[in-house]
């Protein structure tokens, strides 16, 4: 939540106004916000050789965990290497954007597991900011959002905290 937090205040207040949330790009941000770092990624996926890289079959046994099909994940393995030697490194992994990997469903690319349970919770979209604010300020209830009141929010949809945390930073 602290790196959406971050993200959408704008002006670095402290405080999420009414202006900086509809102004926010909501959909980049989670997703910025929702990858993991190359180092996370190694530590989960590679399983192998233990040699910093990914493989494409411990690509596609880590994303099937996510709950991605191993086509999809074979998909989006070949996506991420972009030089095809069969195996990710981290400047590919930090290149690769999610969007980019849109064509390996058969619609949009699925929310993270993690967002199911806030996804839910606001009905499957964005709520209004009144909706928000009407949920989430719980403190001086100014009409603004706090870092705590935004990761608490969040973290009450069913996110884990470190990802709340990193919304609310970045």
């Amino acid at each position: 939540a602290q790196c959406i937090f971050a993200k959408v205040d704008a002006d670095k207040s402290g405080e999420v106004d009414e202006a900086e949330f509809k102004g926010a790009d909501h959909e980049t941000i989670f997703e910025e916000c929702s990858k993991p770092s190359f180092a996370q990624a190694v530590a989960e996926c590679d399983k192998g050789a233990k040699d910093g890289k990914i493989s494409e079959a411990e690509a596609v046994a880590c994303l099937a965990k996510q709950g991605l099909s191993p086509e999809i994940a074979k998909c989006i393995f070949a996506k991420v290497d972009t030089s095809g030697d069969g195996q990710v490194v981290e400047e590919e992994f930090n290149k690769f954007n999610m969007a980019d990997a849109g064509s390996c469903f058969a619609g949009p690319p699925p929310p993270p597991p993690q967002a199911k349970g806030l996804m839910t919770r606001l009905g499957g979209g964005m709520p209004s900011w009144e909706t928000v604010v009407g949920g989430c300020d719980t403190g001086a209830k100014d009409g603004k959002l706090s870092e705590a009141e935004a990761v608490a929010c969040l973290t009450m949809g069913g996110m884990p905290k470190e990802v709340a945390q990193c919304i609310f930073a970045k």
